[in-house]
């Protein structure tokens, strides 16, 4: 069956322009493919398989008409030695005449440690070589592949007229590519252009109606003023500061400390104030707490800030800042045994407390709002600082309280939630500093 196959493409294989013959008017060559030498490593069966795999490419190619080893042993008359290796120039030169060839292919596979080396040589009427491709394969596996490699290398016209042509045909495929690819450039550049300014707009866009909504946002505040703050809402005032509820207080309490950034506006402004707070002995910057302020220091700020936002009509005359009064500041704690919770020691995160503890990585004060909020939304009300309350701590009235420990505190005591502190009004340290609340009439939310 395979015979009768083979022998049929044979004879149906015709085609123009086929090598070395060129034109419209030109026939096929008709070769002969003799069966592959094989060197004294490689099996004989290798001869065989890849002489029939070389044949099979040049009549798929359709640019030959071939004659196979095994017709050429037959019209040579050795049909019954189909092992035997017709080599002599007197057997090529008869399957020449005889076949009526125009040319004759010889093949060799030789092993060479574990590589097998491949030759395939192209023959003439003259039996000179007109054309020879070698190919290495690593394995016996890569042989059919490595053979087809030369076979394809066969089937390319070298003639100078093909060379040319194909010259021809690279440089315009490559001007159509070029052409292709600068509309396809312009046309990504025209896109980007016109994406970036679509962005533009749509940036412009939501830029300003951002500004409306949050002009709309102070609106609505101004008219309701700071009693209709929420956690979700809160009241923001002239230098920033954020205040929620506390239920059952009637205060607004600011979410943290007041900054070091907030009371450089006052000292700013003020003028006269004592320059403490910029010397604390360790760097800060604008959202870390201020410190080294004292009770009276806090008291002027309060009164400023107070008498600023009046005069610019975000407060009115019933509302002002203060400092939280200790049961103000029992409620906004919150009724665990520590800040955090019930547990000892804190866990990671609970706050900026002494660094024995290994909470935290601050040496010194940490900004507002490095850790998580309580319940109310407060931050630090354990740990950064000690703050001062409106209260006095004695009868005798020579010290006022402070409450929720600093990044000095390590003990269990100190850090409770009803742990409490005294210093003299006047008195200023690195570990201490101060919240404030603003009074706004009524319970808060």
């Amino acid at each position: 069956m395979k015979r009768l196959l083979f022998l049929l493409l044979c004879g149906l294989v015709f085609s123009p322009g086929g090598f070395p013959a060129r034109g419209a008017e030109a026939k096929p060559n008709k070769v002969g493919v003799m069966k592959f030498e094989v060197g004294e490593d490689s099996k004989a069966s290798l001869g065989k398989f890849l002489s029939e795999r070389f044949t099979y490419q040049l009549v798929g190619s359709k640019q030959y008409t071939v004659v196979d080893w095994e017709e050429i042993d037959r019209v040579l008359g050795m049909e019954n030695k189909s092992q035997t290796v017709v080599s002599t120039d007197e057997a090529r030169r008869m399957a020449i005449s005889k076949c009526g060839l125009d040319k004759l292919f010889l093949g060799r596979v030789d092993k060479l440690g574990t590589k097998y080396h491949l030759t395939v040589k192209l023959l003439g009427l003259d039996l000179r070589v007109e054309r020879m491709e070698l190919g290495v394969a690593d394995s016996e596996e890569k042989l059919p592949e490595t053979v087809d490699q030369i076979g394809a290398a066969f089937l390319v016209d070298n003639s100078d007229e093909a060379k040319a042509l194909r010259a021809a045909q690279q440089a315009q495929a490559a001007a159509a590519t070029a052409k292709a690819e600068k509309a396809r450039q312009e046309t990504e550049a025209l896109r980007a252009a016109q994406q970036a300014q679509t962005a533009a707009a749509t940036a412009k866009a939501e830029k300003a109606k951002q500004e409306t909504e949050a002009q709309a946002k102070a609106e609505a505040q101004r008219k309701a003023g700071a009693t209709a703050a929420t956690r979700q809402s809160p009241w923001i005032n002239s230098l920033g500061m954020v205040f929620v509820p506390v239920a059952g207080t009637p205060v607004l309490f600011s979410v943290w400390d007041v900054r070091v950034k907030d009371y450089r506006a006052y000292a700013g402004a003020a003028g006269g104030v004592d320059n403490q707070w910029q010397s604390p002995g360790f760097t800060q910057g604008d959202a870390h707490p201020v410190v080294n302020v004292s009770w009276n220091d806090a008291q002027a700020f309060c009164r400023w800030l107070t008498g600023k936002e009046r005069g610019e009509g975000k407060l009115n005359e019933g509302q002002s800042y203060r400092l939280p009064r200790e049961v103000e500041w029992n409620q906004a704690v919150g009724s665990a045994k520590y800040p955090w919770g019930e547990s000892w020691p804190p866990p990671s995160g609970a706050g900026n407390y002494g660094s024995s503890l290994g909470v935290d990585n601050y040496e010194y004060t940490s900004p507002v709002g490095s850790f998580a909020a309580n319940p109310f939304g407060l931050y630090d009300m354990g740990g950064n600082v000690w703050q001062w309350c409106e209260d006095w701590y004695d009868s005798e009235q020579k010290y006022r309280v402070l409450r929720g420990a600093s990044w000095l505190s390590g003990g269990p005591g100190a850090l409770l939630s009803s742990s409490r502190y005294d210093f003299a009004p006047d008195s200023r340290y690195d570990f201490i500093g101060f919240r404030v609340v603003l009074v706004v009439g009524g319970s808060a939310r």
